[in-house]
């Protein structure tokens, strides 16, 4: 087996790994808390999910193709960059503080502070890994993958035995953060970074999985029973596993598509159609299994529907092969079929809240199935043949300090 083969399953492994410490967290924390200081817990997750496939995905674009990393918050670019986290982790602290009856379920302070800094610390992960792949250290890209979730499951069995409150459990999940600094980053970065390509990275990656993780918070905001709110949310926590894979190999893949334009139309609708084929196995192996498996594990047998189980799984993997499509595009630099695809199911899911409609788990989770079809029939329409001529001139005429001409060695 060569070094890049090893360093690969190593990145691979880690992946797997972090995923099965996910489900773990939860089931020890489900098991250690009653069901009414779970619920706020549960749905902290689920803001995470959504800052993770928004900041975390879309850094680890922008670093793994530029010159970019944890190290640059100490550049004026990184200076901007921290600043506008800062305010976005204030908003988010001020939202989820406005509605915290309705969406935790609590009025507790610590939810709402907790959330306030998701943005900034998957940003921090993200960043981080992306410089790693984008350097040739996948090993250490392993090891930064699985410690971030050993951190979290070795504060979670401590908190459970000596039967700590539930806003520690909280504090455990933004502990995980603190492997961004690990290993030690590099310091050797440009000072003019153009950040327009991380914000546009960082805003389809929100609205590529808005939808699917949001969902708890959707039905959570639009009168959802917390009982159901909390069981959607262990169910999305069952079905994130291809999520935390595709997570670990973000940055490969970003690098990849990075140097291959190729047929952009015909990439996307094998992609589309590939995941609308796994779709459909994922929803009869759910509806079958879901209660058996999942029900087991998280000890809600007989709460939720088999068709309920297999509406998430077929969302799930629908939205995975839309998550690389939108990795493609950002390549591609093309956006507007992503503006397009996405901004009418937010905005109708937005107007929806409000009316009751998506106030019990299986509308819910019918609407964003919806959703996703839709989403993958307009950026199959929208799509152009090739990316634009100006992302051509601008690929033969980059510089080191915009992108590397050839991938890393340890991922070619």
């Amino acid at each position: 087996m060569t070094l890049t083969r090893r360093t690969g399953f190593a990145t691979l492994a880690a992946a797997v790994a972090a995923g099965l410490q996910a489900v773990v967290i939860l089931v020890i924390s489900k098991a250690a808390l009653p069901a009414t200081e779970f619920a706020p817990l549960a749905q902290l997750w689920a803001i995470w999910a959504v800052c993770a496939a928004s900041f975390n995905y879309g850094c680890q674009q922008w670093a793994a193709v530029r010159p970019a990393g944890f190290g640059i918050l100490a550049t004026s670019a990184g200076r901007q960059l921290l600043g506008a986290l800062c305010v976005i982790g204030l908003l988010v602290g001020a939202a989820t503080y406005l509605v915290r009856d309705e969406l935790f379920s609590s009025r507790s302070l610590w939810w709402p502070f907790f959330a306030s800094l998701l943005p900034l610390g998957t940003a921090a992960v993200g960043l981080n890994r992306g410089e790693l792949a984008r350097t040739g250290r996948s090993m250490a890209l392993a090891f930064v993958i699985g410690a971030e979730n050993t951190l979290r499951i070795a504060i979670t069995i401590v908190l459970a035995v000596v039967g700590a409150p539930a806003w520690t459990y909280g504090a455990a999940l933004v502990a995980g953060f603190a492997v961004a600094a690990l290993p030690r980053p590099s310091r050797d970065y440009h000072e003019d970074l153009d950040l327009r390509p991380l914000a546009t990275a960082t805003g389809s990656g929100m609205a590529a999985h808005a939808l699917l993780f949001g969902s708890p918070l959707i039905l959570a905001l639009g009168g959802g029973d917390p009982d159901e709110v909390v069981a959607l949310f262990l169910v999305l926590s069952a079905v994130r596993a291809p999520f935390v894979l595709l997570q670990g190999l973000i940055p490969h893949v970003a690098v990849r598509f990075g140097q291959n334009e190729g047929d952009l139309r015909r990439t996307v609708r094998f992609l589309t159609a590939t995941g609308l084929i796994a779709a459909i196995f994922a929803y009869v192996g759910g509806a079958l299994l879901g209660d058996a498996v999942v029900g087991r594990i998280f000890s809600i047998q007989g709460e939720l529907s088999g068709s309920t189980f297999g509406l998430v799984a077929a969302t799930a993997m629908l939205s995975v092969a839309l998550t690389i499509v939108t990795v493609r595009l950002v390549a591609s630099e093309q956006i507007r079929p992503l503006v397009l695809a996405w901004s009418i199911p937010v905005i109708a899911t937005v107007c929806a809240i409000p009316t009751g409609l998506l106030d019990n788990i299986s509308t819910t989770a019918w609407w964003i199935l919806g959703c996703h079809l839709f989403v993958s029939l307009i950026v199959v329409v929208v799509t152009p043949d090739r990316a634009s001529a100006s992302h051509d001139e601008a690929d033969s005429a980059d510089s080191v300090v915009d992108r590397p001409h050839s991938p890393p060695p340890a991922l070619r």
